[in-house]
């Protein structure tokens, strides 16, 4: 398919309820059949690597995806923690970082743009 994978899946199950017979009332309207089920999963399901990489969002970083997508070293970010600059959740003993949290960051470390003529000289 050239469209997304996901949309096109989601339009088969509303078609699939859509023509779901009407006079069972206690016919389940979700239910499908094994073969429609199958079809659908195949016509869903990514063909390679790459697409399964792009269905799969990150939800929690740790360090080292934190640092990454942050564009800084580990060790700065575990300063940053250490000195309570950055937002963080505990899990067990593990620090895990969420996209929100990341935004946070970057937004509370924002300059504003100064230009040379009117910079201050030390």
């Amino acid at each position: 398919m050239n469209g997304d994978p996901i949309a096109a899946w989601e339009d088969r199950q509303l078609q699939l309820v859509s023509d779901a017979p009407s006079e069972a009332a206690d016919a389940n309207p979700l239910a499908v059949t094994e073969a429609e089920r199958d079809r659908d999963q195949s016509e869903a399901m990514p063909q390679g690597r790459g697409d399964v990489a792009r269905m799969t969002e990150v939800l929690v970083y740790d360090y080292e995806r934190a640092a990454a997508a942050l564009g800084i070293s580990t060790s700065f970010l575990r300063k940053q923690v250490m000195a309570g600059r950055i937002m963080h959740s505990k899990l067990g003993r593990s620090v895990r970082f969420t996209r929100a949290h990341l935004d946070a960051y970057l937004a509370a470390t924002e300059q504003p743009v100064v230009s040379r003529r009117h910079r201050r000289r030390l």
